[in-house]
């Protein structure tokens, strides 16, 4: 999700597209991915929105380490995981 038009900030404009988003995210965990140094900001601000608590915030530069991919590559199989459940899921309740 790409969103812009100011600062983010608590109970501010930010509450609403950003909510949407950990929403339909299943409430899970949110890797922000920011071009600018990271901060702990984003993952306190999702997590007040309702998202898990395992929430974090990466600096583009340091997804090319190793250790940083794997992190986004499991976030990315957990939530596909999860969506392949939810279908089996539904398919089982018709």
């Amino acid at each position: 999700m790409m969103v812009g038009g100011g600062g983010e900030n608590y109970n501010a404009w930010s509450d609403e597209p950003y909510g949407w988003f950990v929403e339909k995210a299943g409430y899970g965990k949110i890797i922000n991915i920011d071009v600018d140094e990271s901060s702990d900001w984003y993952p306190s601000y999702f997590v007040s929105l309702g998202a898990n608590i395992t929430s974090h915030n990466l600096h583009r530069q340091y997804l090319n380490e190793g250790s940083r991919y794997d992190q986004l590559a499991s976030c990315l199989e957990d939530h596909a995981t999860l969506i392949s459940r939810r279908k089996h899921h539904k398919k089982k309740q018709v």
